[in-house]
């Protein structure tokens, strides 16, 4: 399959599908044209596509396609649009209506300016959710179409929910992606986690449902006054007993256009429509948009998610897979590393292989953390991917929240913040609408650690102040919140909360020298990291024992001896090479900060920038 206009998948047969719907339409792509022909066309395609009627099929989208090329994409068979007028917005004249002759224009909707917002290319890197909120038959859909067009003429691929983890998503790999959600539907989060976790961008996730959902903010969709309704019809009404009908129906729909649109149009699907007598203008078709956006054919084979090749577990061996797994994480947590990371691993490919989804997915994340704190960043992305599809096929959102944790925190060990911030926005606003409290503590404190490492100290704060306060995670959002405050240049508040710290072994010990370098006290800083690397050395934590030796070269430059600062660093060149990438660049600024080189400060500036 290809993708064409950045919406449109097209078979190797010459079928099209819209991927906001997974509809079938007839996508006609031709030359484009000279600039007055393209004008022409513009025009036309846009009236026509502000117009619905009842036996007409609509034109769902239109544009270019490359330099050269325009596309038209119609719900319906082959020869579209020739009954349609060459200039829609005129009035038919000397012509006698019957209400079976008229349409409806698109009713304009303010949801659609607020909410076209999201696709701003200036924003920030962190993924925008939205809800649009309403009554069926309001105009949701008629404004969510209008939202797809929007997103793709600004870059992003708009994609139902449920086509995200389809056998087509190759199609937009590493792309931004406009989600469209049905509030009704199961695991409606799973949906931009996987998105998140597929491809660290700010995609836009838009949840369409009738009641406002928890912890996100959402656009009301008012109800039509009966002068809109009325004035939507076209050709228009205007005295007589036609006019009367119309605005009979509009006072009866209660401000719901599609509501509206039935009480004038019961047979919708049926009639086919009735050119004016003595005329060939045949009239176009109507404003809200049941046949637009709630196509029934899905193209359920085209999109259906890839199977997995599965093996029937024997009597007795998931039991038995199961304790090995709980037997690796406990090494990992003796401090067994390689070994529990050895066994761990086997344990979920083998739990993949027999089809034991929710077991590998937890499984994965394990390993997946156990990975990161080895500083193995990279084959710690490769785990969440691995997850991700276990985790998707057990439909577990909860678990997807700790895998985007884990790729964000790694994602921030790599210095790729713009990432990090893509993937744990994501996960961020899930945690907080599931809603789960231990979870959303975890995604604050590793969103507000990049907003740290970003030396924004004042956001990273606020975003830390509102994640909830659990037992299991209370010592480390302490110690971040303790180098938040050295960021502001509030040392006395940072000790303050060191005190607080009951037994955080050797982070505790790392981050209370830090705070003693912050203040001078060097001497002290010396003592704090003497305990650290004793108790790196007993948890088995090697990127913690490099963290301190890079404070106690640091140590050395403020005690005016920089040949000695340089010494301590040149001893670590050769585990640098493999050390995760925030830690090499602050090795490198070291360096530099130690250097004798009066070029130095070129170099600083640069590690600063």
């Amino acid at each position: 399959m290809r993708l064409v206009a950045d919406r449109f998948a097209v078979d190797e047969d010459g079928r099209a599908f819209d991927l906001v719907t997974g509809g079938q339409v007839t996508l006609i792509v031709g030359t484009a044209g000279g600039v007055s022909e393209q004008l022409r066309w513009t025009v036309r395609c846009t009236s026509i596509r502000g117009l619905r009627h009842r036996a007409k099929a609509p034109l769902v989208d239109f544009g270019m396609v490359g330099e050269a090329s325009r596309f038209e994409a119609w719900y319906g068979g082959p020869g579209l649009g020739a009954d349609y007028p060459e200039v829609p917005d005129l009035q038919p004249k000397d012509c006698v209506l019957r209400i079976a002759d008229c349409g409806l224009r698109m009713i304009h909707q303010p949801a659609i300016a607020a909410l076209a917002e999201m696709f701003d290319a200036g924003r920030d890197a962190r993924p925008r959710v939205a809800s649009l909120i309403g009554p069926a038959g309001v105009g949701k859909r008629t404004i969510v179409a209008e939202l797809a067009r929007i997103a793709r003429m600004n870059g992003f691929i708009p994609v139902a929910a449920r086509l995200v983890t389809s056998r087509q998503a190759e199609l937009w790999r590493g792309r931004t992606l406009f989600v469209i959600v049905d509030a009704s539907d199961e695991g409606s989060w799973a949906a931009m986690l996987n998105a998140a976790l597929a491809a660290a961008q700010p995609h836009v996730l838009l949840i369409v449902g009738e009641q406002e959902r928890r912890s996100i903010g959402g656009v009301v969709v008012r109800r039509m006054p009966v002068d809109a309704l009325v004035s939507a019809v076209w050709p228009a009404v205007s005295g007589g007993a036609l006019e009367r009908t119309v605005r009979r129906a509009a006072e009866r729909a209660d401000g719901l256009p599609g509501r509206f649109a039935r009480l004038l149009w019961p047979d919708w699907k049926r009639d086919a429509a009735v050119g004016c007598a003595g005329s060939r203008t045949r009239l176009p078709r109507v404003a809200e948009v049941r046949a637009m956006y709630g196509v029934e054919e899905i193209g359920d084979e085209v999109f259906d998610p890839l199977p997995a090749a599965t093996s029937w577990p024997a009597p007795g061996e998931l039991a038995l897979l199961r304790r090995k797994m709980a037997h690796a994480i406990e090494d990992l947590a003796r401090g067994r590393q390689a070994p529990g990371i050895r066994e761990l691993r086997q344990v979920v490919g083998s739990l993949a292989r027999r089809g034991a989804w929710s077991e590998a997915a937890r499984g994965a994340v394990a390993l997946a953390a156990a990975l990161l704190r080895r500083g193995r960043t990279r084959e710690v992305q490769a785990v969440v991917a691995d997850g991700r599809d276990y985790a998707t096929r057990a439909g577990e959102e909860t678990t997807l929240v700790d895998l985007a944790v884990v790729s964000g925190e790694a994602w921030i060990d790599m210095a790729r913040l713009d990432e990090a911030d893509s993937v744990l926005g994501g996960a961020l606003a899930a945690a907080r609408a599931l809603p789960d409290a231990e979870r959303t503590a975890a995604v604050s404190i590793a969103v507000a650690r990049g907003s740290y490492w970003r030396g924004e100290y004042a956001d990273a704060e606020t975003i830390l102040s509102a994640a909830p306060d659990t037992a299991a995670l209370r010592a480390r959002r302490t110690l971040l919140a303790v180098r938040i405050a050295v960021g502001l240049g509030d040392p006395s508040r940072a000790m303050s909360l060191l005190t607080t710290v009951a037994d955080g072994g050797a982070a505790a010990a790392c981050v209370t020298a830090f705070v003693h370098l912050a203040v001078g006290d060097l001497s002290a800083a010396e003592r704090d990291l003497a305990e650290t690397l004793v108790l790196a050395r007993a948890a088995r934590d090697p990127l913690r024992a490099l963290r301190a030796r890079l404070l106690r070269a640091e140590i050395e430059r403020r005690r005016g001896r920089p040949a000695g600062a340089l010494a301590q660093l040149q001893r670590l060149a050769r585990v640098m090479a493999t050390a995760p990438p925030i830690l090499r660049a602050r090795w490198d600024l070291a360096r530099v900060l130690a250097s004798p080189d009066p070029r130095a400060g070129e170099g600083v500036a640069r590690h600063v920038a």
